[in-house]
């Protein structure tokens, strides 16, 4: 069992998975045994086992579900209404037919459990589809992986104790831990605040995510099937409010007064391992809002000061010499290297990818410079729109 261990809950994180059936084993030799059988070396990509070392429990993923609704990326939708539905959205997932045994646990049959991992968790934040059309630069700063933590609690609102723990990352000394839980029934929350930016690359503040949910395990009557239900309790969204602030909790008061405590407990954790941005995006936000308002300043310079003026009438290769930034890059490629020489179709279609990047293995430089140059490639490549375009 422990060959799989550390491989199977990292896959688990890296999906986004905050819980997975399983089979559990008081038998270490029937969960190899049933592990082996089911599964056998051809799909051991899969999280399929993960062992409670000190109960000397060993956990096996329960066949054919994978159910990736169940994951993190819940934070990012919107709760699904029938007609008329009122109340808690629930989703029910069959894990075993009534029709078919359950593995052998030694002399018993195994049991059924639940997977939870607990504390720093990441989920990916989409763009939606009015965006689509944005440049390169802006999709960077508003899709990608954002942090999350996950708090889990037994039905009545006691803390669960983990059954493993693993390595957080070392990115900050303050984040801990992550935990892994098995419980058959129980609450969770899960808080993200996101940091958003306005359309000029400024942030206008953090919004506020949360996702309540509580889940049972539904398997004591051997005639009907096996059933994991999962009610999705509330799903909040505040609005990014200005400054640094992480968005504090406001439920419904119909809510269960436990579902506060739980709630405060994730944003808690969120605040003390958790950040709504990274150091490197951050560093991105700056380079390129940086060499955006210096583009910008140049545009509003009277016609014959412009950089653009002063290299339009130039060779090409002369006005490369006179770059000194990404943004006057930008600008000599903008007007020079729409050329056929530069175009493998000798001028079909002049399209950017291709032909900036051969400009510069034709400039008479030296290798320093048309490696200063490449690195320059980049913020062209995500604030022009028309970057890869071949033409109608």
């Amino acid at each position: 069992m422990e060959r799989q261990m550390g491989k199977d809950i990292k896959l688990m994180d890296e999906l986004g998975l905050f819980m997975v059936p399983v089979y559990g084993f008081n038998d270490r030799d029937a969960a190899d045994t049933y592990f082996d059988n089911t599964y056998g070396g051809a799909n051991l990509y899969n999280p399929q086992t993960v062992a409670d070392l000190d109960r000397a429990i060993g956990y096996v993923m329960i066949p054919s579900w994978w159910d990736m609704s169940l994951s993190t990326s819940l934070l990012t939708e919107r709760p699904y209404r029938h007609r008329g539905q009122t109340g808690p959205d629930q989703k029910w997932e069959k894990l075993r037919s009534a029709d078919t045994p359950r593995p052998r646990d030694g002399a018993r049959p195994a049991f059924t459990n639940v997977l939870l991992v607990g504390g720093r968790r990441q989920y990916f934040r989409h763009l939606s589809r009015d965006r689509m059309h944005n440049t390169g630069w802006w999709k960077r700063l508003v899709e990608g992986p954002r942090d999350c933590f996950a708090v889990w609690t037994h039905r009545d609102g006691q803390r669960l104790e983990p059954i493993r723990r693993f390595d957080n990352g070392e990115e900050s000394p303050n984040r801990k831990t992550k935990s892994i839980y098995a419980a058959r029934s129980g609450r969770g929350a899960i808080y993200a605040a996101t940091t958003v930016y306005a359309k000029d690359g400024s942030i206008e503040g953090n919004e506020m995510r949360l996702l309540l949910v509580e889940f049972q395990v539904l398997d004591r009557d051997d005639r009907k099937d096996d059933q994991l239900r999962v009610t999705i309790v509330s799903q909040s969204y505040q609005l990014a409010q200005p400054g640094s602030h992480i968005p504090e909790i406001e439920l419904s008061r119909d809510l269960d007064p436990l579902w506060t405590e739980i709630a405060d407990a994730a944003r808690r954790g969120f605040i003390r391992e958790c950040a709504p941005s990274n150091h490197e995006l951050e560093e991105y936000r700056v380079f390129i809002v940086g060499q955006l308002t210096r583009l910008k300043a140049d545009e509003k310079l009277p016609y014959d000061r412009k950089f653009s003026t002063r290299i339009r009438d130039l060779n090409w290769e002369d006005a490369l010499r006179l770059v000194k930034e990404p943004w006057q890059f930008a600008v000599v490629a903008g007007e020079h290297a729409h050329q056929g020489r530069f175009s493998s179709d000798g001028g079909m279609y002049t399209i950017l990818s291709e032909c900036v990047p051969e400009m510069i293995q034709q400039h008479g430089c030296s290798p320093e410079r048309k490696d200063e140059l490449m690195g320059m490639v980049s913020f062209m490549q995500e604030t022009n729109t028309m970057w890869n375009y071949r033409g109608d």
